[in-house]
């Protein structure tokens, strides 16, 4: 199954990736993240454990960005229960 998510956010693009990969802050904006930690970063992969809730459901999950400034992060992890989910945040530019 494919879903495919849209938001729009009146930010310079460098500004919104810099917010997005800030991973250990991320439960400050983010309702659905209870807690992120950077485990390890090489280069432009870092892994990620983190708590979350979703639909009324708590996860725990490792991750693994892939990191391509300023534009995208491949996102893919894998949860307690052994499920593995894949994303593709992207940034664009805002016309004006």
């Amino acid at each position: 199954m494919k879903i495919a998510i849209s938001k729009v956010v009146k930010a310079k693009r460098e500004n919104a990736f810099k917010v997005w990969t800030d991973y250990e802050n991320m439960p400050r904006w983010s309702k659905a993240m209870k807690t992120v930690k950077v485990v390890s970063a090489m280069k432009n992969t870092l892994k990620l454990e983190w708590e979350g809730e979703f639909f009324g459901k708590r996860f725990k999950a490792t991750e693994i960005d892939v990191l391509a400034p300023p534009t995208k992060v491949i996102e893919e992890w894998t949860t307690e229960d052994g499920t593995t989910y894949k994303a593709i945040v992207t940034f664009a530019e805002w016309p004006g």
